[in-house]
């Protein structure tokens, strides 16, 4: 049995399973870990069994008393943005599976219940962790704006004076008075406050968006959110094959989500085990409450494709638009501030200023756009429901075939459907979105 220990032991931690082993040279227990053994401990044996079978106990919800005002005013700027372009006000769930297609048996209504908890927890969740990213991503244009307050509100009356010159007086006879226009002095100690307010606001606004990328409470909402959905998907997947007597690898669908996994292992054993007769019957109200599964999740994944294909390609036509423009408005900016360097003009009035001005503007407002599909995910959200879509369509399909080439299929063919599936919905479409969306934390922004 030379190396039969090591395989033993490489496969356990490749599949992070707790083992024991007994040395027969020393006679002592090794407790496997990362680095392959360690002295046997009878406490860190036990977490790690712990660990991996009973879910961590959820942690306090944090009070929200101190957010409510920027859920409330991301949620309306979003919802604002949405219904300008979409006629539609987002939603964060996917449409929840009618009771009707459903056997009214313990076991289902237990796993019902399940994902109609995580499934209202992520909406809940993802509403804040929504509303906040969206918050997130126009903070940049506003702090520009204050900024571009602070260097130009003094400069107001000077800009106004300079453009006014512009204007022939044959076309408007009074542009002549307002060039020569002096402006009070309380006027000016106004513009220049206003000045001194842009640049405080400016520094105040960077501020808040370092801590907030720092705080804790939003972090929760925002592995709250991810972690509910995945697990309301999971509980989705479950409820319609485990109370058919189609098992389903847990630890396959949760992928590399060890809170996921343990928090599935841990609920449902607390359902227990069912007896199952697998017949005919069975089969085809397997196959029937399958298809209406995929049914209703083919048509809002449609749903969401609509709405997030218009947003994505409004915002991302705008900021293509702009970059274009901001180009254009920089390689003129150049050319006048050498024309103004040089003394050709420009030298009495502010055509520099207005010129740096729109060099800061046009450019921060396509960031501001980019800004928005990136950091909401617009674009993302289009590809991957329309892949998803696809995928699901293709899947009903494959079920159509099977029953109309065989009729009642297998239990062989009924444990292939449900690990195809399970894998197709939880491993390929939930997995893929977990990942990008966990990576988008507030600490990366």
């Amino acid at each position: 049995m030379d190396g039969a220990v090591f395989e033993m032991l490489e496969t356990a931690r490749s599949e992070h399973l707790p083992c024991v082993w007994i040395s027969s040279d020393t006679g002592k227990s090794y407790l496997q870990t990362d680095n392959y053994y360690e002295k046997f401990d009878p406490d860190f044996f036990t977490d790690s069994i712990r660990n991996m079978y009973v879910a961590e106990p959820s942690a306090e919800t944090p009070s929200e008393d101190r957010y409510k005002l920027l859920f409330k005013l991301g949620a309306a700027l979003q919802a604002r943005f949405f219904k300008k372009h979409t006629n539609s006000i987002i939603k964060g769930s996917p449409q929840e599976t009618p009771e009707s297609d459903m056997n009214d048996d313990a076991e289902t209504a237990s796993l019902r219940e399940l994902f109609r908890r995580y499934d209202q927890d992520a909406i809940r969740c993802g509403d804040k962790y929504n509303s906040i990213m969206y918050y997130r991503a126009i903070l940049p244009a506003i702090s520009t704006v204050c900024l571009s307050i602070g260097f130009y509100a003094a400069d107001l009356v000077g800009i106004i004076r300079t453009i006014a010159g512009w204007i022939p007086a044959s076309l408007i006879p009074a542009a002549g008075n307002v060039a020569a226009w002096d402006p009070p002095f309380v006027l000016e100690t106004a513009l220049h406050w206003m000045s001194g307010i842009g640049f405080l606001l400016n520094a105040i606004m960077l501020y808040y968006t370092y801590k907030m990328s720092e705080n804790s409470v939003l972090k929760y909402w925002h592995n709250r959110y991810v972690n509910s959905r995945m697990l309301a998907e999971s509980y989705r997947v479950l409820m319609h094959f485990r109370p058919y007597g189609v098992s389903v690898d847990i630890k396959k669908i949760c992928g590399k989500n060890s809170y996921v996994l343990a928090t599935l292992r841990d609920e449902l054993r607390q359902i227990g085990m069912y007896d199952h007769v697998i017949d005919q019957k069975c089969a085809e109200d397997m196959f029937e409450s399958v298809d209406n599964m995929l049914k209703e999740q083919s048509l809002y994944h449609e749903k969401c494709i609509l709405r997030y294909e218009k947003v994505s390609s409004v915002v991302l036509r705008r900021a293509s638009t702009l970059k274009k423009v901001s180009l254009f408005t920089l390689i003129i900016r150049g050319f006048m501030q050498f024309m103004i360097g040089i003394g050709l003009f420009g030298q009495n009035d502010k055509t520099g200023t207005i010129a740096n001005m729109l060099a800061m503007l046009i450019p921060s407002y396509a960031a501001y756009n980019v800004s928005k599909n990136e950091q909401c995910k617009y674009s993302f959200h289009f590809e991957n429901h329309t892949r998803i879509k696809n995928s699901i369509d293709k899947f009903r399909q494959r079920l159509s075939d099977i029953r109309r080439s065989v009729g009642t299929p297998s239990v062989e063919m009924l444990y292939s459907v449900a690990e195809n599936l399970s894998e197709q919905m939880i491993v390929e479409d939930t997995s893929s979105w977990y990942d990008t969306v966990s990576k988008t934390s507030f600490s990366n922004l």
